[in-house]
Formats: structure tokens, C-alpha cells, sequence
């Protein structure tokens, strides 16, 4: 006869045997999950960063970019057991993850590399990582009681005392774990890479966000600085028409072709281009930038738009 438990621990975790098919999930004293929660974003971020299709892409994506940063905040802010509840931590990590992918967007859009995945990518490790090593010092100050603490009891589901409904629900999850399982297989065993873009954006003289609509001077000299970033799966030629068109009554007339700029771009590899320009007649103008693949010719595959005011 079998009589007590055992008890297996290891770090932070434990996992009661309590000898009657039940076993406890959890931490108690030691922060098991902000270990979890960072050692998560160190090995989500590769599998983000090459891309990975179907349901593996799509869940590290989900859990590193909107779940993990926000966790790790909330630690910070909530580092005892109390306060407020799994469910309130859950919701608040889900909304603080959604500010904090919005505020990195922004930060990278005034930043010289720009909004890019693997920038964007490592501010939010940053502030996982960070978070949770802040978290680990907040939480390690309080007494071992008032530390946040997480217990789940598993129990066996017995076949026998489901009924006919509780039957076909488990069998029905039992099927998509397996059709989840073999997309993620398949997914990870495809051999080509997912579709590639192109980015292209303009900068200031400076390097900075080019601001439209930009007020000049008559005559004054100005200039914006043509970027373009290739994400595709090959080097590509580019070419890039500017035209400049006259704006009366909110209509666009007379449009004038100032300069065509071929460009070859590497893959994984971004071209700048600095165009300097003055308008001698004052009123109000629209500097176009069209990018074509190849020689012009159709719809371009990527627009840009200046407004410019001359008085």
C-alpha cells in the first residue's frame, strides 16, 4: 500500500505525485515563471526572425510580440502574490504588450534604422529580458508568503465517467492537436521562404523623418534622402522616377519628370539616395517618387508622396 506523496523539485518548479493520478503544477517561493517568460522570448525570437509559416510563425509571433513584454511589465508592477488575480495579470500583460508594440513602432519610425523586424524584434527582448531580471529583484525582496505563487492540479480525465457530449469534445480536441501538430511539421519542413517586401521611405536632410508638407522659401535650396530596403529573396534592380506636379485647387496638373535613378539593391541590403531640389515659384507643389522593379512602366510597386508649400 502506498501512503503520502512524493514530492519531485527542481528550481522553481514542483510536481507533487499525491499517489491518486493528481498532480500540482506550479512555483511557490522561487520565480519559476519569469525564467519561463525569458527564456521564451530568447528562443521565439529566431523562429520570428526566419520566418516560419503556418501555426509555429503565427503563435511566436502572438506570444513574443504581444504577451511577453507585457508580462514581464506587469511582474515589475505586480511583483506579490495578491493584488490582483491570474486573470486580471493575463489581461493586463495582453493590453501593456499592445502599448508597448505600439510605442516601439513609434520609437523605431524616428529612429535611423526605421521600423524593421529585427530592430523592432530586439527592443522587445530588451524589455523582456529587462523586465523579468526586475522583476526577479522586486520579488526576491519580499518575504517567501507574500511572493507570487501559481498552483494548478492536474487529475486524470477517466473515459469511462464522461458522458456522450464530453466524449465527442474530447475526441474533437484530440483531432485538432493532430491536425495542429502536423501543419506545425509541415510548416517547419518547407523548403522555400516565405514572400519578401520592399521598403522605401524618405528622410530628411538630416536623417531624420522627412515632414510633409514641407514650407520652403522661394528658391531655397532642400533636399530628402530616398530609402530603399530589400527584404525580397534576391537582389533586385529598382528604378525611381521623381516627378514634380503643381497643385492648383487641390488638383495635380502639369506633371515633370526632374530625374529617373536606377538602383541595384542586395537582398538584406538598403540603398539611400539623396536628392537635392529648390523651387523657384512659389505655390503649392507634390513631389512624387515612384518606385519600379525594372524599368518603369505600369503602376509602381511602391509611391511616395512630398507636399511642398513655396512662399
Amino acid at each position: 500500500m502506498r501512503t503520502g506523496c512524493n514530492t519531485f523539485r527542481h528550481n522553481s518548479f514542483y510536481v507533487p505525485d499525491t499517489g491518486l493520478g493528481r498532480m500540482k503544477l506550479g512555483f511557490r517561493a522561487r520565480p519559476g515563471d519569469l525564467f519561463v517568460v525569458a527564456g521564451l522570448a530568447a528562443v521565439l525570437t529566431p523562429v520570428a526572425l526566419l520566418g516560419i509559416g503556418g501555426i509555429a510563425g503565427f503563435v511566436a509571433s502572438v506570444v513574443l510580440v504581444l504577451f511577453l513584454p507585457g508580462y514581464a511589465l506587469v511582474a515589475v508592477l505586480f511583483p506579490g502574490n495578491g493584488g490582483i488575480g491570474w486573470l486580471q495579470r493575463t489581461t493586463l500583460s495582453l493590453g501593456l504588450g499592445l502599448a508597448v508594440v505600439a510605442l516601439v513602432g513609434v520609437l523605431s519610425n524616428y529612429a535611423p534604422w526605421g521600423i524593421r523586424i529585427g530592430p523592432v524584434l530586439a527592443l522587445l527582448d530588451l524589455i523582456a529580458i529587462g523586465g523579468c531580471a526586475l522583476a526577479y529583484v522586486r520579488r526576491n525582496a519580499l518575504p517567501p508568503d507574500r511572493r507570487l505563487r501559481l498552483e494548478v492540479e492536474l487529475s486524470p480525465v477517466r473515459w469511462r465517467g464522461l458522458s456522450s457530449l464530453e466524449r465527442a469534445l474530447v475526441a474533437c480536441l484530440g483531432i485538432a492537436l493532430v491536425v495542429a501538430a502536423g501543419s506545425l511539421a509541415y510548416s517547419a519542413s518547407l523548403p522555400n521562404s516565405p514572400p519578401g517586401f520592399t521598403e522605401f521611405y524618405l528622410l530628411n536632410e538630416t536623417g531624420g523623418p522627412a515632414t510633409s508638407p514641407l514650407n520652403l522659401s522661394t528658391g531655397e535650396p532642400a533636399g530628402v534622402i530616398l530609402v530603399i530596403a530589400n527584404h525580397e529573396s534576391g537582389g533586385i534592380d529598382y528604378t525611381i522616377t521623381i516627378v514634380n506636379a503643381t497643385i492648383n485647387g487641390g488638383i495635380e496638373t502639369g506633371n515633370l519628370t526632374l530625374a529617373t535613378v536606377p538602383l541595384h539593391v542586395d537582398a538584406g541590403s538598403e540603398s539611400r539616395y539623396s536628392f537635392p531640389f529648390r523651387i523657384d515659384q512659389p505655390g503649392e507643389y507634390a513631389l512624387k517618387f515612384l518606385l519600379h522593379v525594372g524599368p518603369p512602366g505600369g503602376s509602381p510597386y511602391r509611391f511616395l508622396r512630398l507636399r511642398v508649400t513655396v512662399t
